[in-house]
């Protein structure tokens, strides 16, 4: 008859299986130790709680990963977003300049042709 699987050995056992980093497994094993209960010990009463541990160690850990991912992901279009704004700027910047220029041409136009006496007045008043 074999012996019965230690608490260290249900550790390393379901660390494996969640690829658990070091650090995790030795703060667990470090609870149990704190705990006074030696990691030699019957691990079968505590399998369950250390299996649901390290679960949700595993899910944090996914959950994480996939929060970074999705930052990353959301810091990117942020980027575009601000380099796609920048050209709008640029271009209406353009437009404006093109305006300003017109309106200016316009106006100097218009100032010629008063000088010369081409424009005939309109009514003062509305009809």
């Amino acid at each position: 008859m074999s012996a019965p699987k230690t608490i260290a050995d249900f550790i390393a056992e379901i660390a494996r299986e969640t690829e658990a980093p070091d650090s995790f497994v030795d703060q667990v094993g470090a609870l149990f130790m704190q705990k006074g209960i030696p990691l030699a010990s019957d691990g079968a009463p505590y399998a369950e709680a250390i299996r649901q541990t390290f679960l949700s160690d595993a899910q944090l850990r996914a959950s994480t990963a996939q929060a970074r991912q999705h930052l990353a992901e959301l810091k990117d279009r942020l980027q575009r977003l601000g380099e796609s704004w920048e050209r709008q700027l640029a271009q209406v910047e353009e437009v404006r300049t093109q305006l300003e220029a017109q309106a200016n041409a316009l106006t100097r136009h218009a100032a010629t042709m008063r000088s010369r006496g081409s424009i005939v007045p309109g009514p003062s008043e509305l009809q």
